[in-house]
């Protein structure tokens, strides 16, 4: 005579506290992932996103993640921001765009946003430079200077 225990679904044989198994399995691996001193996986983790108020500053990265930096730009002037320092090995830029100014104002700036990717690990320099590019950046009106730390 066989009981509701020895029955068998389809191929799979139930097992008596299967659920309990199942759930242990699952706390076990949530907690490998939760462990501390653990980064991040670069997809999780968020762009970090700066403007002027962090010129000089130290900063933590891990591979993949991005960094979003907001600076105030008037090329009506000439001026613009360039990348004078970077080391390409552990820091690409991704993009640089131009947000136009709020209000449609003749002359008013908007704002230049790079957006540089951690590739590599290690200590690096990003500098950049806030000039007329006919004039180069030694002659730079403005300098904004992080130093990154990439884990």
């Amino acid at each position: 005579m066989t009981t509701s225990k020895d029955k068998c679904y389809g191929s799979v044989k139930r097992i008596p506290g299967g659920h309990y198994a199942a759930a242990a399995v699952l706390l076990v691996l949530l907690a490998l992932l939760l462990l501390p001193g653990r980064a991040l996986p670069a997809q999780d983790a968020a762009p970090l996103i700066l403007d002027a108020k962090s010129d000089t500053t130290d900063i933590s990265l891990v591979r993949g993640q991005e960094v979003q930096i907001v600076l105030k730009e008037n090329p009506s002037t000439g001026y613009t921001w360039n990348v004078l320092q970077q080391d390409p090995e552990k820091l690409v830029l991704v993009r640089k765009v131009f947000l136009p100014p709020e209000k449609t104002v003749p002359g008013a700036p908007g704002k230049a946003r790079f957006v540089f990717k951690a590739i590599g690990s290690g200590s690096t320099t990003l500098e950049l430079g806030y000039f007329r590019s006919w004039e180069g950046g030694q002659n730079a009106a403005e300098h904004f200077q992080l130093t990154i730390r990439i884990e």
